[in-house]
């Protein structure tokens, strides 16, 4: 069962990274937006009007670091991509193991009637694979006889 419990901690906090992801995501594009509209054009207007290298040489950089946030926005796009379709995954592998629990409980009961039934006196299923010879007929002369449901 701490599987089970560690699994939707793991869901519930892969969709908070989600939404994270995507508020991230909405302001990076929100910064490419202004640069691209607002402060780039400002300054190659300014590199044009005066010729200076170094205003030429910070418009290089801004342009580099515009770039560089460009594919840092497209990797929390494929790490939302990424998180979005794992959470059926993680869903799926939960309820695989409750189904395996619910199995193996059941199992474990059948197994634990059985065992009970095959300790009965003289009940002799224990003796032969596959049912061995039925209890009243394998009871010792010592014994009342019991009726085997088996």
């Amino acid at each position: 069962m701490t599987d089970i419990a560690s699994l939707d901690r793991l869901y519930q906090a892969t969709l908070e990274n989600f939404h994270a992801l995507a508020d991230y995501i909405a302001a990076g594009e929100e910064a490419l937006r202004r640069l691209d509209e607002e402060t780039i054009p400002t300054l190659e207007r300014a590199v044009q009007a005066s010729g200076e290298m170094l205003k030429a040489h910070q418009l290089w950089d801004l342009r580099a670091r515009r770039d560089d946030l460009e594919r840092r926005v497209h990797h929390l796009k494929l790490t939302r991509q990424v998180a979005m379709q794992s959470l059926p995954s993680i869903r799926l592998v939960q309820e695989n193991d409750k189904a395996l629990i619910g199995k193996i409980n059941l199992d474990h009961r059948q197994h634990g009637s059985a065992l009970a039934h095959a300790a009965r006196p003289g009940c002799d299923h224990r003796a032969q694979p596959g049912g061995g010879q039925d209890c009243e007929a394998g009871n010792r002369p010592d014994q009342r006889p019991v009726a085997c449901e088996r």
